[in-house]
């Protein structure tokens, strides 16, 4: 398993810092889940397994019993950004209908994106965690702009190594003002 560069947690500790408050605590109310949730993850089964469990506690405060549906791809939800090295070509409009196919049998419109750091993929596309978080983002807004009536909020988990990991909420209103700081 990879370790988190030191550049990388350099940009966590800033952006986690009360000055950015990008990454945030994780509270139940975070996203509604009482109708079930879909997680958008990578298929890292180091990670993907952390990830299930902790939602899976997330939503048993909401709703028994808990449904979720699990959606892993390589690079989770930084595959779903135009932008994205990780994306193949005319991959988009396949995810995009793989949503599309899954409200409909499913009727879940809460989407929780991941990005999981350190990540595999990533790493060997050259992408660091500051534009992770970004290609999140935009993923975002393309999943939004193309499925109306989603509900999705961007969370990533890291791997702090020596068994220490942890999932957080990302705000996409204080990653752009830190942005515009910058």
């Amino acid at each position: 398993m990879s370790q988190l560069v030191e550049a990388d947690r350099g940009t966590f500790r800033e952006l986690r810092g009360a000055d950015a408050g990008v990454f945030g605590d994780v509270r139940g109310s975070a996203l509604d889940q009482s109708r079930g949730v879909r997680l958008v993850t990578c298929i890292d089964p180091w990670q993907f397994s952390e990830i299930f469990d902790f939602h899976r506690r997330l939503a048993r405060r909401q709703v028994k019993p808990v449904l979720i549906e699990p959606c892993p791809v390589p690079a989770g939800g930084l595959r779903f950004a135009s932008g994205s090295p990780l994306l193949h070509p005319d991959e988009l409009d396949h995810l995009l209908t793989r949503l599309r196919e899954s409200i409909e049998h499913t009727g879940i419109l809460a989407t929780v994106l991941y990005a999981h750091a350190p990540c595999r993929a990533a790493t060997r596309a050259g992408v660091n965690l500051e534009q992770a978080l970004e290609f999140l983002f935009q993923a975002k807004r393309t999943i939004c702009r193309e499925i109306p009536g989603i509900k999705v909020a961007c969370f990533s988990h890291i791997d702090f190594g020596n068994g220490k990991k942890r999932s957080y909420h990302l705000s996409r209103k204080r990653w752009e003002a830190w942005r515009a700081r910058r």
